[in-house]
């Protein structure tokens, strides 16, 4: 069965699901992430009276997570982005903030150049897809780069706000869900390589 495009959460997912936004909802709302919270704007002004640390812990935080207990799908996502929001507080101390929401990004789309972007990636024993082969879409420059369009992109505002229902469902009553814009990274290098290879 379906709701919106996405599968029932079965009932198992859900009470995890539950659980864990509990969780990050408690730890949210523990004093410190207050005064972290002052601080990372202190720090931002250019007034902060000590550095800030944050780790990154994407290439290595499937070291650090349990394996998913959900067994769908979208419990799966919605479950590694919970666990995620607390990674930081429950085994690094540094100072990032754990949320007091569930957020979203927008469903968007982008192609560099109006080319197609073919990756073709490698799992590792784990079934992890970690590296990759950039198939270029430029091959000769001095020939190839005249054919180069304008960049397309756009959004999938009616998929972006189905994913908030869904979620909000699962956990909202707990855990706010929003839609809030993430930080846009642009590595000039990143799209060279995406064009020609490496």
């Amino acid at each position: 069965t379906k709701t919106s495009g996405f599968s029932l959460l079965p009932s198992g997912d859900r009470l995890i699901l539950r659980e864990l936004a509990g969780l990050q909802r408690e730890a949210a709302n523990l004093p410190v992430m207050a005064e972290l919270a002052a601080r990372w704007c202190a720090h931002n002004d250019l007034m902060g009276d000590r550095p800030m640390i944050h780790v990154e812990v994407d290439t290595f935080e499937h070291e650090l997570l349990p394996p998913p207990q959900c067994v769908s799908e979208e419990g799966r996502i919605i479950e590694r982005q919970l666990r995620g929001a607390m990674l930081n507080h429950d085994f690094i101390g540094d100072d990032r903030v754990v949320p007091g929401a569930f957020d979203i990004g927008w469903k968007t789309w982008f192609k560099l150049f109006d080319t197609d972007q073919r990756r073709t990636y490698s799992k590792d024993s784990k079934g992890r897809e970690l590296g990759y082969h950039v198939e270029p879409a430029i091959t000769n420059l001095a020939e190839d780069v005249h054919g180069l369009k304008p960049s397309t992109m756009g959004s999938d505002k009616a998929g972006t706000l189905a994913w908030k229902a869904f979620v909000e469902d699962a956990i909202g009553d707990i855990l706010p869900v929003r839609i809030a814009g993430r930080s846009s990274t642009h590595v000039l290098t990143q799209n060279v390589v995406d064009l020609m290879g490496m």
